[in-house]
C-alpha cells in the first residue's frame, strides 16, 4: 500500500510541478463517472497537502526515501532556476 501511495505522490508532484493546479483524486473512480473525470482543478496547496498526508502514513524507510527524493528534486529545481537567470 505504501509503495502505491509513494508513486501516487510522485505522480502528483510531477503534475503540480508542470501544470500548477490539478484535480485531486483521493479515491478510486469509475470509468463512466464523468463528473469525477471532468471535475475542475483543485488548488496546488490542497493537492500537495494531500500528498504530504499520504507520505506521512508511510513506514520509516519509504518515508525517508520519499522525503529524500522531494528534497533532492527541490534542490535541483532551485539550481536550475538560478542557472537559468545567468
Amino acid at each position: 500500500m505504501a509503495v502505491g501511495r509513494f508513486f501516487r505522490a510522485w505522480f502528483y508532484y510531477e503534475k503540480v510541478k508542470r501544470f500548477g493546479d490539478v484535480p485531486w483524486m483521493g479515491a478510486p473512480i469509475e470509468v463512466n463517472d464523468t463528473a469525477a473525470l471532468y471535475r475542475p482543478r483543485d488548488p496546488r496547496t490542497l493537492v500537495m497537502d494531500s500528498v504530504l498526508a499520504d507520505c506521512r502514513s508511510f513506514p520509516g524507510p519509504i518515508w525517508d526515501l520519499g522525503a529524500n527524493f522531494i528534497k533532492h528534486s527541490l534542490q535541483r529545481s532551485t539550481v536550475e532556476l538560478a542557472s537559468a537567470g545567468s
